[in-house]
Protein backbone atom coordinates (compact mmCIF):
# COMPACT_ATOMS: atom_id res chain seq x y z
CA UNK A 1 0.00 0.00 0.00
CA UNK A 2 1.30 3.39 -0.86
CA UNK A 3 -0.36 7.13 -1.42
CA UNK A 4 1.19 8.94 -4.29
CA UNK A 5 -0.87 11.89 -3.46
CA UNK A 6 0.44 15.22 -5.31
CA UNK A 7 0.04 19.42 -5.42
CA UNK A 8 -3.14 20.13 -2.72
CA UNK A 9 -3.08 16.69 -0.86
CA UNK A 10 1.02 16.06 -1.23
CA UNK A 11 1.24 16.23 2.43
CA UNK A 12 -0.72 12.93 2.82
CA UNK A 13 1.91 10.22 1.92
CA UNK A 14 1.47 7.74 4.86
CA UNK A 15 -0.71 5.05 4.72
CA UNK A 16 -2.81 3.80 7.68
CA UNK A 17 -5.42 1.02 8.22
CA UNK A 18 -8.73 1.91 9.09
CA UNK A 19 -10.02 -0.18 11.76
CA UNK A 20 -12.89 -1.45 9.04
CA UNK A 21 -13.85 -5.58 8.75
CA UNK A 22 -16.00 -6.87 5.87
CA UNK A 23 -17.33 -10.43 5.48
CA UNK A 24 -14.63 -10.40 2.18
CA UNK A 25 -11.92 -9.82 4.58
CA UNK A 26 -10.98 -6.89 2.76
CA UNK A 27 -8.55 -4.18 4.26
CA UNK A 28 -9.11 -0.64 4.24
CA UNK A 29 -6.47 2.21 4.31
CA UNK A 30 -6.45 5.75 4.55
CA UNK A 31 -3.57 8.33 3.16
CA UNK A 32 -2.87 10.78 6.73
CA UNK A 33 0.08 13.27 7.27
CA UNK A 34 2.01 11.26 9.55
CA UNK A 35 3.02 7.38 9.56
CA UNK A 36 0.43 5.07 11.74
CA UNK A 37 2.45 3.99 14.66
CA UNK A 38 2.29 -0.11 13.49
CA UNK A 39 3.54 -1.33 9.78
CA UNK A 40 0.37 -1.79 7.82
CA UNK A 41 0.21 -5.02 7.24
CA UNK A 42 -2.77 -7.39 7.60
CA UNK A 43 -3.47 -9.17 10.84
CA UNK A 44 -5.40 -12.67 10.13
CA UNK A 45 -4.16 -15.99 10.49
CA UNK A 46 -1.61 -16.50 7.89
CA UNK A 47 0.01 -13.17 9.50
CA UNK A 48 -0.29 -15.14 13.02
CA UNK A 49 1.08 -18.13 11.40
CA UNK A 50 3.84 -17.05 10.20
CA UNK A 51 4.94 -14.46 12.97
CA UNK A 52 3.98 -17.16 16.57
CA UNK A 53 6.50 -19.81 14.94
CA UNK A 54 9.25 -17.56 14.97
CA UNK A 55 8.66 -16.17 18.40
CA UNK A 56 8.58 -20.15 19.40
CA UNK A 57 11.94 -21.11 17.40
CA UNK A 58 13.22 -17.52 19.07
CA UNK A 59 12.57 -18.85 22.38
CA UNK A 60 14.04 -21.87 21.99
CA UNK A 61 16.89 -20.72 20.89
CA UNK A 62 17.25 -17.91 23.63
CA UNK A 63 16.66 -20.91 26.18
CA UNK A 64 19.76 -23.19 24.50
CA UNK A 65 21.97 -19.84 24.58
CA UNK A 66 21.54 -20.08 28.42
CA UNK A 67 21.79 -23.90 28.15
CA UNK A 68 25.31 -23.10 26.06
CA UNK A 69 26.71 -20.95 28.55
CA UNK A 70 25.92 -23.00 31.77
CA UNK A 71 27.40 -25.61 29.90
CA UNK A 72 30.40 -23.24 29.01
CA UNK A 73 31.14 -22.64 33.13
CA UNK A 74 31.05 -25.38 34.16
CA UNK A 75 34.60 -26.58 33.02
CA UNK A 76 35.66 -23.58 34.78
CA UNK A 77 33.79 -24.51 38.12
CA UNK A 78 34.95 -28.29 37.92
CA UNK A 79 38.67 -27.15 37.21
CA UNK A 80 38.42 -24.54 40.29
CA UNK A 81 36.75 -27.30 42.61
CA UNK A 82 39.60 -29.77 41.43
CA UNK A 83 42.25 -27.25 42.21
CA UNK A 84 40.63 -26.64 46.06
CA UNK A 85 40.33 -30.21 46.63
CA UNK A 86 43.93 -30.91 45.28
CA UNK A 87 45.48 -27.69 47.52
CA UNK A 88 43.51 -29.27 50.84
CA UNK A 89 44.36 -32.89 50.27
CA UNK A 90 47.87 -32.22 48.95
CA UNK A 91 47.31 -35.38 46.75
CA UNK A 92 47.71 -34.47 43.00
CA UNK A 93 47.94 -37.94 41.48
CA UNK A 94 43.99 -38.45 41.21
CA UNK A 95 43.18 -34.80 39.96
CA UNK A 96 46.26 -34.55 37.77
CA UNK A 97 44.06 -36.31 34.81
CA UNK A 98 40.75 -34.89 35.54
CA UNK A 99 41.89 -31.80 35.69
CA UNK A 100 44.00 -31.51 32.01
CA UNK A 101 40.79 -32.90 30.71
CA UNK A 102 38.54 -30.25 31.81
CA UNK A 103 40.94 -27.87 30.65
CA UNK A 104 41.25 -29.22 27.55
CA UNK A 105 37.65 -29.01 27.22
CA UNK A 106 37.37 -25.52 28.26
CA UNK A 107 39.87 -24.68 25.83
CA UNK A 108 37.99 -25.87 23.02
CA UNK A 109 34.56 -24.78 24.16
CA UNK A 110 35.98 -20.81 24.39
CA UNK A 111 38.25 -20.61 21.23
CA UNK A 112 35.31 -22.20 18.85
CA UNK A 113 33.18 -19.67 20.46
CA UNK A 114 35.86 -17.26 19.63
CA UNK A 115 36.22 -17.98 15.95
CA UNK A 116 32.31 -18.02 15.70
CA UNK A 117 32.33 -14.26 17.19
CA UNK A 118 34.86 -13.54 14.64
CA UNK A 119 32.64 -14.55 11.51
CA UNK A 120 30.31 -13.05 13.22
CA UNK A 121 32.43 -9.73 13.43
CA UNK A 122 33.74 -9.87 9.80
CA UNK A 123 30.08 -10.50 8.38
CA UNK A 124 28.71 -7.22 9.91
CA UNK A 125 31.84 -5.43 8.98
CA UNK A 126 31.07 -6.66 5.56
CA UNK A 127 27.19 -5.61 5.55
CA UNK A 128 28.38 -2.37 7.34
CA UNK A 129 30.57 -1.53 4.62
CA UNK A 130 28.25 -2.97 1.52
CA UNK A 131 30.84 -5.62 0.83
CA UNK A 132 29.77 -8.94 -0.11
CA UNK A 133 30.97 -11.81 1.67
CA UNK A 134 30.03 -15.43 1.36
CA UNK A 135 29.30 -17.45 3.88
CA UNK A 136 32.82 -19.68 5.06
CA UNK A 137 33.16 -22.94 3.28
CA UNK A 138 32.81 -26.36 4.31
CA UNK A 139 37.15 -26.66 4.23
CA UNK A 140 37.77 -23.65 5.96
CA UNK A 141 35.14 -24.45 9.01
CA UNK A 142 36.49 -27.86 9.33
CA UNK A 143 40.26 -26.56 8.93
CA UNK A 144 39.50 -23.93 12.21
CA UNK A 145 37.54 -26.10 14.09
CA UNK A 146 40.87 -29.16 13.55
CA UNK A 147 42.69 -26.12 14.60
CA UNK A 148 40.91 -25.51 18.09
CA UNK A 149 40.70 -28.90 19.08
CA UNK A 150 44.35 -29.57 18.13
CA UNK A 151 45.45 -25.90 20.11
CA UNK A 152 42.87 -27.61 22.97
CA UNK A 153 45.23 -30.97 22.56
CA UNK A 154 48.19 -29.32 23.51
CA UNK A 155 47.21 -27.51 26.38
CA UNK A 156 45.77 -30.82 27.58
CA UNK A 157 49.48 -32.39 27.31
CA UNK A 158 51.31 -29.45 28.57
CA UNK A 159 48.80 -29.22 31.80
CA UNK A 160 49.45 -32.92 32.10
CA UNK A 161 52.97 -32.86 32.09
CA UNK A 162 53.29 -29.86 34.32
CA UNK A 163 51.08 -31.67 36.67
CA UNK A 164 53.57 -34.70 36.64
CA UNK A 165 56.16 -32.93 37.47
CA UNK A 166 54.62 -31.38 40.40
CA UNK A 167 53.64 -34.75 41.95
CA UNK A 168 57.79 -35.51 41.51
CA UNK A 169 58.78 -32.17 42.91
CA UNK A 170 56.11 -33.35 46.03
CA UNK A 171 56.69 -36.96 46.59
CA UNK A 172 60.69 -35.38 46.60
CA UNK A 173 60.08 -33.22 49.36
CA UNK A 174 61.05 -29.86 46.88
CA UNK A 175 57.75 -28.11 47.88
CA UNK A 176 59.35 -24.46 46.57
CA UNK A 177 59.93 -26.13 43.58
CA UNK A 178 56.33 -28.01 43.75
CA UNK A 179 54.51 -24.08 44.23
CA UNK A 180 56.68 -22.83 41.86
CA UNK A 181 54.99 -25.13 39.32
CA UNK A 182 51.93 -24.92 41.17
CA UNK A 183 51.59 -21.02 40.23
CA UNK A 184 53.02 -21.58 36.41
CA UNK A 185 50.35 -23.87 35.96
CA UNK A 186 47.41 -21.72 37.24
CA UNK A 187 48.46 -18.20 36.16
CA UNK A 188 49.23 -20.02 32.25
CA UNK A 189 46.14 -21.99 32.69
CA UNK A 190 43.70 -19.09 33.34
CA UNK A 191 45.38 -16.36 30.95
CA UNK A 192 45.12 -19.37 28.28
CA UNK A 193 42.11 -20.95 28.56
CA UNK A 194 39.94 -18.18 30.13
CA UNK A 195 41.32 -14.71 29.88
CA UNK A 196 42.24 -14.25 26.18
CA UNK A 197 38.76 -15.82 24.83
CA UNK A 198 37.22 -12.96 27.40
CA UNK A 199 38.95 -10.31 26.31
CA UNK A 200 38.69 -10.94 22.37
CA UNK A 201 34.90 -11.62 23.16
CA UNK A 202 35.16 -7.98 24.87
CA UNK A 203 37.19 -6.67 21.37
CA UNK A 204 34.45 -7.83 19.74
CA UNK A 205 31.30 -6.57 21.56
CA UNK A 206 32.94 -2.89 21.86
CA UNK A 207 34.22 -2.98 17.96
CA UNK A 208 30.33 -4.03 17.25
CA UNK A 209 28.88 -1.24 19.58
CA UNK A 210 31.40 1.74 18.63
CA UNK A 211 31.10 1.24 15.00
CA UNK A 212 27.67 0.64 14.87
CA UNK A 213 27.43 -2.64 12.81
CA UNK A 214 24.43 -3.22 14.43
CA UNK A 215 23.03 -0.25 15.34
CA UNK A 216 19.32 0.08 16.11
CA UNK A 217 17.17 2.00 13.03
CA UNK A 218 15.39 5.07 14.64
CA UNK A 219 13.87 8.75 13.68
CA UNK A 220 13.88 9.14 10.14
CA UNK A 221 15.56 5.90 9.11
CA UNK A 222 11.91 4.19 10.97
CA UNK A 223 10.21 6.37 7.51
CA UNK A 224 12.90 4.51 5.00
CA UNK A 225 12.70 1.20 6.59
CA UNK A 226 8.97 1.23 6.94
CA UNK A 227 7.25 -0.79 4.51
CA UNK A 228 5.17 1.29 2.31
CA UNK A 229 3.64 -1.27 -0.17
CA UNK A 230 1.11 -3.68 0.21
Amino acid sequence: MTCSNKDLYSEFQFPRKVEKTNSYGIQYYECCKTGSKVPPFIDDYTFKETVYPQIALSTVAVLSLLLLITALFIPLWLYLRESCKSTNNNNTTTTTDTRAFVLACSTANLYLNCVISYEVLTHLRNSYNTIRCDPPSLFKVTFQTALVYLFAIVVLIIHYVIGIEKQKRFEQGNFDRHEYLNKVDLYWSLVTTYIFPIVFFGYVWITISCCGYMSSATGEMKQVLSPTKK
